[in-house]
C-alpha cells in the first residue's frame, strides 16, 4: 500500500495528455515546507502526487459502503451520533442534504486539489463558451466559503483546494513574453491574446480582496518552436508547481487541525459505554494516512505506534469493560479453513492415495492445503479489506495486529530507501507502482532501518504464533464435531496440525521480510560506515604504540 496525496483534475480540451510528458518530469514536488500552529515546522523533502481524471473511482472511494452491504436496513455506524450534513458528491462542497452522516472520516482518499485544465486563444472563446463551463465547475466543485454557516466542520477532514490552469501551445497564437504578469493595474490590451483570457479569468474567479489567493496559473509550451530552445522561467511552469504546493498544504493544514480536533473530542468519551474503538482506530488512522501522503513518513510511523499501542491496551483490558460490547471475532476464517483443510487432506492419506498424493507433492500445493491458503503476503495490506473490517466489528485480533505490522513495515522500508516501497506492491494499480518507484531515491538503503524491521518482525512473528494458536483453538469446537465431543483428550488431535500451520506460517512470514530487506551489497553498505570508525580506532590504537 502506497499514499500519495490525490490531484483531481477535469480536462474538457484534451491538453492534459500534451502536457503531461513536462509534469511528470517535474514531479515529485521537491522541498516544501509546512508550518502548523500546533507543530513545529515540518521540511518535507519529496511529495509524491497521483493525479486522476474527474469521476475516476481512485479520486475518492467509499469502502463503507462495501462494508455496510449485507447490514439489515442498510444500517450504518454514525461517526458522532447526530444528524449531520454529508455531501452528494466526493469532497465537493455543494449539494449538501440534511440526513445521517454516511461517512467516517478518514475512510476514503480525496483529493487535496482539484485543476481545471483549458486551453483557449482568443478571448471571444472564452466569453462564449470557456466561462461558462468555468463558472459551471467551480459551483460544483468549489467548497463553499469558510465563513460561511452553511459549511460544517466535519467537512475539513476532506478539505481541498481548486486551481484554474489555462495552458498555451505554440500555435495558440503569439508569444506570450509578459506570462507571469498578475498586476491588476496593468492594462490588458499591452498583453498578447492568450495572456489577455488568462488575465480576464483572473478577474472573474479571483477574489476581490487584497489577500485573495491566486487561482488561476498560465503554462506555455514552448516546445518544437525552434531547435534546441530549453523551457524557461517564463513559461509559468515554476508559477503552477508553487501554487500547486502552496495548495495542497493548505489543504493538508485544515485536514490535520480538523482530525486532530475530533481524535481529542473522541478520546475523552473512551469511558462512555458504547464508545467503539474500531471507529476511532479508523478516524486516528486517517490522520496517520494523511501525514503519509504529504511525505511526512516519521509522523505517519508515529501514529501507526500509537494505534499499535492503543489496540494492545483495549485487548488486554477487554475482558472488564463488558460495555464495550464484542469488537473483534473470535477466530481467523482463512485460518480455520487451513485447519480444516489440514484434517481432511491427513483424513484421505490412506495406502489407496498414497500415489495421488506424492503426485501433487511434485506439482505443489493441491487445493486444500495450507500453503494456499497461508501463502498470502503478510506485508501487503491489501490482500483483504481489513479497513473495512475494521470499521464492521468483523476482524479478529490477529487480523488486526497483522494489518498493523503490514503498515509500519511499509513506512519503515519507506524510511529506509527500500526498492520494495509498497510492501505488497503486486496490488498496487500501474499509476500507484510509478509513483513508489519513485519515492525510492537513488541513494543506497538505510541498513540501520531495514535492521529496526527485523528487529521488529522478530518480535511480531513470536507474538503471531500465540495468537494463531488462540485463534485456531478458538474455531475447534466446531471442527470437533466429528470426533469424540466431551472426551478431555479431545483436542489434543489438533495440536500437532496446529503447530505445523503455526510453523508454515512463520517461516513464510520470515522468508517475505528476508525478500523486503535484502540489498544488493552488504559491504558496499557498510564501507562508509567502517570509514567513519577507523580515525576512531586509530586513535584508541596510539596510545598503546
Amino acid at each position: 500500500m502506497f499514499v500519495a496525496a490525490t490531484v483531481e483534475y477535469t480536462d474538457p480540451s484534451s491538453i492534459y495528455a500534451v502536457i503531461s510528458e513536462d509534469l511528470q518530469k517535474r514531479l515529485p514536488l521537491r522541498n516544501l515546507y509546512w508550518n502548523s500552529a500546533t507543530r513545529p515546522l515540518r521540511s518535507i523533502s519529496s511529495l509524491h502526487i497521483e493525479l486522476v481524471p474527474a469521476g475516476s473511482s481512485n479520486s475518492s472511494s467509499d469502502p463503507l459502503d462495501r462494508a455496510n452491504s449485507g447490514r439489515p436496513n442498510g444500517a450504518v455506524d454514525n461517526f458522532d451520533g447526530r444528524d449531520i450534513l454529508h455531501e452528494d458528491r466526493a469532497g465537493s462542497g455543494v449539494g449538501l442534504k440534511k440526513g445521517r452522516r454516511h461517512q467516517i472520516p478518514g475512510l476514503r482518499q480525496t483529493p487535496y486539489l482539484k485543476i481545471f485544465f483549458l486551453r483557449c486563444s482568443d478571448i471571444d472563446s472564452y466569453r462564449v463558451t470557456y466561462r461558462k463551463h468555468i463558472r459551471e465547475w467551480i459551483k460544483e466543485n468549489a467548497p463553499p466559503t469558510q465563513s460561511t454557516a452553511s459549511v460544517n466542520t466535519h467537512e475539513f477532514h476532506d478539505a481541498f483546494e481548486w486551481l484554474i490552469v489555462h495552458v498555451v501551445l505554440p500555435d495558440d497564437g503569439r508569444s506570450i513574453s509578459r506570462a507571469s504578469a498578475t498586476s491588476k493595474n496593468e492594462s490588458r490590451s499591452s498583453l498578447g491574446g492568450s495572456s489577455a483570457v488568462t488575465e480576464k479569468i483572473r478577474a472573474d474567479f479571483n477574489g476581490s480582496s487584497k489577500n485573495a489567493v491566486d487561482r488561476v496559473s498560465l503554462i506555455q509550451i514552448n516546445r518544437g518552436l525552434q531547435t534546441g530552445q530549453n523551457q524557461t522561467s517564463s513559461d509559468g511552469w515554476e508559477d503552477f508547481i508553487a501554487k500547486t504546493k502552496s495548495l495542497i498544504l493548505s489543504s493538508f493544514d485544515l485536514r490535520v487541525t480538523q482530525y486532530e480536533e475530533d481524535i481529542k473530542e473522541r478520546e475523552a468519551q473512551r469511558n462512555i459505554p458504547g464508545w467503539n474503538f474500531n471507529t476511532f482506530f479508523v478516524l486516528k488512522e486517517g490522520l496517520a494516512r494523511g501525514f503519509e501522503s504529504v511525505g511526512l513518513i516519521e509522523d505517519a510511523l508515529n501514529g501507526y505506534r500509537e494505534l499499535a499501542a492503543g489496540l494492545k491496551s483495549f485487548i488486554e483490558g477487554r475482558d472488564v469493560r463488558e460495555q464495550h460490547g464484542e469488537h473483534f471475532k473470535d477466530f481467523t476464517d482463512d485460518l480455520s479453513a487451513a485447519l480444516k483443510s489440514t484434517l481432511q487432506l491427513e483424513e484421505s492419506q490412506n495406502a489407496e492415495h498414497q500415489e495421488t498424493i506424492a503426485n501433487s507433492d511434485k506439482n505443489g500445493s493441491q487445493p486444500g492445503d495450507c500453503r494456499s491458503v497461508l501463502g498470502a503476503n503478510v506485508l501487503d495490506a491489501d490482500r483483504k479489506p481489513f479497513r473495512e473490517l475494521i470499521l464492521a466489528n468483523e476482524i479478529s485480533e490477529f487480523d488486526f495486529q497483522c494489518y498493523l505490522f503490514a503498515r509500519e513495515v511499509s513506512l519503515l522500508l519507506r524510511l529506509a530507501n527500500a526498492t520494495d516501497l509498497s510492501a505488497g506492491g503486486s496490488s498496487l494499480n500501474g499509476a500507484r507502482t510509478e509513483i513508489a518507484s519513485k519515492a525510492a531515491s537513488p541513494g543506497s538503503p538505510n541498513i540501520l532501518l531495514l535492521a529496526e524491521v527485523c528487529s521488529q518482525a522478530i518480535v511480531f512473528f513470536s507474538d503471531a504464533g500465540r495468537m494463531i494458536r488462540d485463534d485456531l483453538r478458538s474455531s475447534v469446537h466446531p471442527l470437533s464435531k466429528g470426533h469424540t465431543t466431551g472426551s478431555p483428550t479431545a483436542p489434543s488431535i489438533f495440536d500437532g496440525p496446529i503447530e505445523d500451520l503455526v510453523a508454515s506460517w512463520t517461516y513464510s512470514a520470515c522468508q517475505q521480510i528476508l525478500d523486503a530487506t535484502k540489498v544488493p551489497s552488504l559491504e558496499a553498505l557498510l564501507q562508509p560506515l567502517l570509514r567513519s570508525l577507523k580515525p576512531i580506532d586509530e586513535g584508541y590504537a596510539t596510545p598503546n604504540n
